[in-house]
């Protein structure tokens, strides 16, 4: 017989049974039961994780009815293949730590909407939230159709081998006073990529294409050799001007920009050419191959 679970606000589990067919059929004198039209097997989670807890398979999908919150000194632990399905404009705040592993391509965890059909912005994302000196991990994970894809607001988890894919803004990152790295990934049909502000990001070996816009910088300096940007629709880099003053620039050497020709790379970036308060993109040399490696391995 299938069960939907349900957490409370404890962390504990809630068994409901699913049988009411069944017992209709019962009450009314039927010989065999007919077959089970209920849903497979799902757990539902609103509310705040006060324990470190584990996502497993066996109780995947997890349905996010309201906001997760998990709290400071809580680790939550998601195990390859589970998939998170977000409802109600909800959205995942991590306030200790989250360590989401797929261990590979072929058991990626995964975090979407729950809507018939998704678009970017059905939930929130998932938000990092002033957790300095974490250890959280995005690993082989697939994030699609938030506003925020991961949001990480004072907060600098390593995000490696993932898909960050059909989001409003695929990475946001506020308030980070760490380097913070990002490292084969694959960051694709967003609104926006990723946009950066008040640190210095190391962005390396990540696939950056078929976004509206690539890359938006408000921080001071970034690191982004060994990347292709090849495919987007706006500026594959954009610096931006603040009231701090303007973005010092951007390293862009040996990245992959579908040509070699430069006025055809320099209409991919937004700089100095284009506004004299803002730094420089250095680009040179671009490459002449796609880099294979530059994305999940």
């Amino acid at each position: 017989m299938n069960a939907i679970r349900s957490f409370d606000h404890t962390g504990s589990v809630v068994y409901r049974s699913c049988a009411l067919a069944v017992v209709l059929c019962l009450l009314l004198g039927c010989t065999d039961p007919p077959p089970s039209t209920s849903p497979p097997d799902q757990t539902e989670i609103s509310g705040t994780i006060g324990v470190d807890t584990t996502w497993s398979p066996i109780s995947s999908p997890y349905y996010v009815l309201d906001d997760v919150t998990v709290e400071e000194d809580v680790t939550l632990s998601i195990q390859p293949g589970v998939k998170i399905i977000f409802m109600n404009n909800s959205g995942l705040i991590v306030k200790g730590m989250m360590i989401a592993d797929g261990a590979s391509s072929d058991s990626l965890i995964t975090f979407t909407s729950g809507q018939e059909f998704p678009k970017p912005g059905d939930w929130k994302g998932i938000l990092f939230k002033n957790t300095n000196n974490d250890k959280s991990q995005l690993r082989y994970t697939k994030v699609e159709y938030g506003e925020v894809g991961v949001d990480c607001f004072s907060s600098s988890p390593r995000i490696s081998d993932c898909i960050i894919t059909s989001n409003n803004t695929g990475i946001r990152t506020t308030d980070v006073s760490q380097t913070m790295t990002l490292e084969h990934n694959l960051i694709s049909n967003n609104i926006v990529g990723l946009v950066f502000s008040r640190q210095t990001p190391i962005v390396t070996s990540n696939t950056i294409t078929k976004n509206d816009m690539g890359v938006v910088l408000y921080s001071k300096w970034l690191s982004a050799e060994g990347n292709n940007f090849a495919g987007n629709l706006g500026y594959a880099i954009m610096l931006k001007n603040t009231t701090q003053g303007g973005s010092k620039g951007a390293n862009a050497q040996r990245c992959w920009w579908a040509t070699l020709d430069e006025e055809r790379i320099n209409q991919m970036l937004f700089d100095r050419q284009d506004d004299s308060r803002l730094g420089s993109i250095h680009y040179q040399p671009p490459l002449e191959e796609k880099i294979v490696e530059a994305a999940p391995r």
